[in-house]
């Protein structure tokens, strides 16, 4: 067993943008397959550039406010209580398109 509290974690920048913060609450290496399970923060503007994992799926979980994710050639608004996942070589981008922050948990696991 482990408990993490995620206020002991402490807060780095995303690896698309620095500007955005998360929590890295476990680890690549920690569990068979997962890539890493974090909880993120968006502010009102911030984006994330288009990008995609070719040996890596995707999930998000959003807590609070609105955020448009593009993939492939898809556009969806995701809000609070929305679970959205990305399959392994699939483009995509996201941003907060809302007036407060949007935040969610996210998790990637290793398709290889």
């Amino acid at each position: 067993m482990k408990l993490i509290r995620l206020g002991d974690i402490p807060i780095t920048g995303i690896s698309h943008n620095q500007e955005i913060k998360e929590r890295v609450l476990i680890e690549k290496g920690a569990l068979p397959h997962l890539m890493m399970f974090s909880y993120a923060v968006l502010q009102p503007g911030q984006s994330i550039e288009a990008h995609q994992h070719e040996t890596m799926a995707e999930v998000f979980f959003v807590l609070s406010g609105q955020a448009l994710f593009h993939v492939g050639n898809e556009d969806v608004v995701v809000s609070a209580g929305d679970c959205l996942t990305v399959g392994t070589g699939e483009l995509h981008s996201q941003e907060n398109i809302s007036d407060a922050a949007v935040e969610w948990l996210y998790f990637g696991v290793a398709t290889e």
